[in-house]
C-alpha cells in the first residue's frame, strides 16, 4: 500500500478541476460565434433597402444583450491574463461601436430624405463590420 503518497497530476481525477473551466472557454467561444451570426442578420436587414427598422432596433438591442453576456462569460472563463489583456481593447471598441450603432440605428428610424437614409444605412454598415472584426478577434485570441 501506498498511503500518502501524491498522484499524478496526468490522472483523471485531477480532470474536473479544469473541465469547468474549458467548458466555460467553449461557452465563450460559441457565444462569440452566435454574436457574429446575430451580426451578419443585421447586415442582411440594413442591405435590404426595404429593410423593417422596428426588426432592425430589436436585433440591435438583442446583440447588445448578446455583448453583455459575452463580457460575463469572459469574466467566468477565467483567462490567462494576457489573453484578458489582449482581449480588453476589443471590448471597449466593439462597446463604444455597439453604441454608435444603436445612436444610428434611431437616426434611421427618424431619417426621411433618401440621402440621409443612405449616409445613416452607410454608418450602420461600417459599425456592424468593425464590430465583427472585434468579434473574430476576440474569438481568435480565445482559440489560441
Amino acid at each position: 500500500m501506498t498511503f500518502g503518497m501524491a498522484k499524478p497530476m496526468d490522472q483523471p481525477e485531477n480532470q474536473p478541476e479544469t473541465q469547468p473551466r474549458d467548458q466555460l472557454k467553449d461557452q465563450l467561444k460559441n457565444q462569440l460565434d452566435e454574436w457574429v451570426r446575430s451580426l451578419h442578420s443585421i447586415q442582411q436587414i440594413i442591405k435590404d433597402e426595404s429593410g423593417n427598422i422596428a426588426m432592425l432596433l430589436q436585433r440591435t438591442n438583442a446583440v447588445q444583450s448578446q455583448f453583455q453576456e459575452i463580457i460575463e462569460a469572459t469574466s467566468l472563463a477565467d483567462l490567462p491574463l494576457p489573453i484578458e489583456q489582449k482581449m480588453r481593447p476589443y471590448q471597449t471598441e466593439a462597446h463604444r461601436r455597439l453604441r454608435l450603432l444603436s445612436v444610428a440605428s434611431m437616426k434611421l428610424k427618424t431619417a426621411r430624405a433618401p440621402d440621409t437614409v443612405a449616409q445613416v444605412r452607410s454608418q450602420l454598415e461600417a459599425h456592424l463590420e468593425q464590430i465583427e472584426q472585434f468579434a473574430i478577434a476576440m474569438a481568435n485570441e480565445i482559440r489560441v
